[in-house]
Order: C-alpha cells, then structure tokens, then sequence
C-alpha cells in the first residue's frame, strides 16, 4: 500500500477534527488546554479511517464498490475546485466541459458526465481539488400501515413523544413541552411536504406552516412531495399531534424524487440553497444519506455548519453498522441521530458507533402520510426529525444559540435511562431545570460536547 495516499488523507481528517476544536476554542474566547475529550474526538476520526485501511480517501478519489454508468457508459462526476474560484469561473468551466450543473457556495462544483477512462485528464487543472462520482441514493427506511391514531391534546401521545418526554422507562402516557418552536425555521432537505394536510396548519387554523416553492432538484421549485418520506419526516418534527416544535416554520426542500431516489449533487444542491438563504433561527433535517464515504457531501455539510453557522441533524444510516461509514453522519460537525426501539434498546437496523451523537425513538413511529392517515415506520429517517424539532424548542428558548451552544445542550439533554451502563444515551426536551441552569446561553459551549459517544 503506497505511504503517499494515506498521509494525505490523515492530514485531511486532522484537519477536519483540529477545525472543530478550533472552534470551540474561538467560541469560548478563553485560554484553553487542550482536554482529553478533544483528543478522543481527534482520536476517533482517526480511528474510523484506520477502519477502512483499504479505502483511504485521497483529494482526487473516493472508494466506490461500483462505477454507477449510464446507457452510454458515461460516468456523472462532482467537480470540487478551491473556495477561492469566482463563480464567473467556475460557469467558464462548466461552459467548457457542457456541465450540467452548478453548485456555488457550500462547495464550488460542476456536475459533468464523462467517459470514465477521460475523467483523469482534467486533474490537471490546478483549480479542481477533488474529481468524485456523482453516486446514486436512496431512502431506507421500513414501511407499516396503521389505522389514524393521535390527538391534538397529547393525553395520550404516541410513544416517541412519550418517551423524550422523560428520562427512562417506564412510560407514563404523557408529554408535556412548553417550548413548541414559535418563530424557527425547520429546513427539510427530503423528497417535499404536503402543504395543504390539515396538521400542518397554523394555531389559528388560517394558513399553511409549510413553506413551499423555494428549491427542487428538478428546477421546476415543485416542492410538493410525492413519495411520501418527506411528509413523514416533517411530521415528526413539526407536525401538530406528533412533533416535537408544532409550531415551527416548515420548508420543503425537494432534494428526492417520487422514486425515493437522488444524486450527492442533488443534495448538496438543496443544502447550498439552504445556506444562502436560510432565514434564522434555523435548522436543517436531513433524513438521507448514503452508506459511503462521500468527500463532495462531507465538505457541504461542514462548511455549512462552520462557515454559515447553521446545525444540521442526520440520520445515522439504517445499515445495522459503523456510521462513521455513512455520510453526512459521520462528520463532526452534524448531529448524527441513531435509532431506539420502545425498550430503550438500539434498533436492530440502525447504525451504531463513535459517529452517532445521540439517539432518539425510530422503531415503529407513528408518522404522516400523504393521505392525511398515519402510519407505523421505522429507520433512522424518524429518528433524525425529532431531534430536529427538539433543536427548534431550543432555538425558540435562544434564537442566538450559536452551532456550538446547539450541539452542548443536545449532549447535557441526553438520558442513559433506568439502565445507564446498557442503554444508549436518548435524547429528551428541554427541562425548566436544564434551560434555568444558563445550558440556554450561548456561552455555555465546553469543549467535549461534540465528542462522538459508543
């Protein structure tokens, strides 16, 4: 194995891991020694790449099992050239090379289609920092019909909300938040939302909390969801009977066609939309990922964090594996979301490991459908939203929480339950007692608070 390849991407990871301590450091403004929990984050991301020893990321490759082709054999490829290209270069390039598509901001990218055995001629354009397939995903999640259950008063809420509604088992069939999201924006990058279902409409009952006909894949800013995941998703975030922030400001970024399928290009798309655009307070709920290493979607979502200060939460992937293998979760900078089933135990699909942040109910969730029913489904899919709409009750608390100040109260919200050696740490909503503690601040920030957890 050449020494070469490796060093170059321990350095790449480094990097990543020591910009995140760095930012904790410039957020607390104080003199700081580095902690143990700071190494142990640098520790991990060390640890994940040595995992994969044999698919070591350089700045020109990442490792993909299968070359995904099209009719003619031809290969969609992302083009990442340095954050310093203007984006009148980068339309020049794109010009040049009949791209068909143009990402500017997050990450200045191209999307061409080539002949594979042609693509390694333009790594010698000194610009391009990385050539990556533009790979195929798709939504993973387990699907169950269920008769409509629910009430908007929550006496007897479905078991998610029952249960982040305190600290360990059992449940008692209640739910109470005072914080329901009033005033945040929850951005949904999914395939739509049903604007029009009776649940997502405002208190009074006059209008639509969805915001629609921003940003679609497709260009045609048709963000009206017709697969389904999208409207689920958005329910468990901010839907009346079953969200966690029922009085949020939806926005329906359509990143995911009716099929269930896109491409990484497409999602960073409709993140960079997000970044450019984003009214605050705001957060990003990504219930879509792909079980890979993806440099192009990794490099959009730190940036988004570190250099657009907005938190996204992910999915940690529904492979049953290492989410340091899944992107966006394996990055730092997101809030990876793991699954948990009604007995606190981690769901036998979702992905598990330093990479996952916090977990949250995914097993069996009761959820919108298109139809105005409900039904039972599981996957970390479910899991990543309500954490989302908990974020929102925080931001209503602090509209000025900063990404730091975000990531430290979902850490200090955690409950390892009635068995803390043998459950994984669930998230909870805000308590009076931990917002009336200062966690609320945005000076509240410690060092290890984004600190991956087994």
């Amino acid at each position: 194995m050449e020494v070469g390849p490796l060093v170059r991407a321990l350095d790449s990871e480094l990097s990543v891991a020591l910009a995140v301590v760095d930012g904790f450091l410039g957020h607390l403004n104080v003199q700081h020694v580095i902690t143990s929990e700071d190494y142990s984050l640098i520790a991990g991301k060390i640890e994940s790449l040595q995992m994969r020893y044999g698919q070591v990321l350089t700045p020109e490759t990442e490792p993909s099992s299968v070359v995904q082709t099209n009719a003619d054999g031809l290969v969609s490829y992302v083009l990442t050239y340095d954050q310093s290209i203007s984006r009148a270069a980068l339309q020049r390039k794109c010009d040049n090379l009949n791209c068909t598509q143009v990402i500017y901001g997050v990450i200045n990218a191209i999307v061409v289609t080539q002949d594979p055995t042609a693509v390694t001629t333009l790594s010698e354009d000194p610009s391009l920092a990385a050539t990556n397939q533009n790979t195929q995903v798709s939504l993973d999640f387990s699907f169950q019909t269920s008769q409509h259950v629910g009430t908007t008063d929550q006496r007897n809420p479905p078991w998610h909300l029952d249960r982040i509604n305190q600290p360990a088992l059992p449940l008692d069939g209640v739910y109470n938040a005072s914080l329901t999201g009033v005033g945040v924006h929850i951005y949904m990058i999914d395939t739509g939302i049903q604007s029009n279902h009776p649940e997502f409409v405002t208190a009074d009952g006059t209008r639509s909390r969805v915001v629609t006909g921003e940003w679609s894949y497709d260009g045609t800013n048709n963000t009206e969801d017709c697969n389904g995941h999208g409207t689920a998703t958005a329910s468990l975030a901010a839907r009346r009977t079953v969200g966690t922030s029922p009085n949020a400001t939806l926005h329906a970024i359509r990143a995911i066609g009716c099929d269930g399928s896109a491409n990484i290009a497409d999602i960073i798309g409709g993140i960079n939309w997000v970044a450019l655009n984003a009214q605050l307070p705001a957060v990003i709920s990504m219930s879509v990922g792909t079980e890979m290493i993806s440099q192009p979607l990794q490099l959009a979502v730190n940036n988004t964090v570190s250099l657009y200060n907005l938190s996204i939460v992910a999915a940690a992937g529904n492979a049953a594996t290492d989410s340091c293998m899944n992107t966006p979760s394996r990055s730092v900078y997101v809030t990876s979301v793991g699954a948990t089933d009604i007995t606190d135990k981690i769901s036998e699909f979702s992905n598990n490991g330093k990479c996952v942040n916090v977990y949250a109910p995914g097993t069996l969730i009761y959820c919108a459908n298109l139809d105005s029913t409900y039904s039972l489904i599981s996957g970390t899919s479910m899991s990543c939203p309500i954490v989302s709409g908990i974020v929102g009750q925080y931001l209503e608390y602090n509209s000025s929480l900063t990404t730091y100040g975000i990531t430290d109260v979902l850490y200090k919200s955690r409950s390892r339950g009635s068995q803390p050696n043998r459950s994984p740490p669930i998230i909870t909503v805000p308590t009076s007692s931990l917002l009336l503690s200062g966690t609320g601040s945005t000076q509240s920030v410690s060092a290890s608070c984004n600190t991956p957890l087994v």
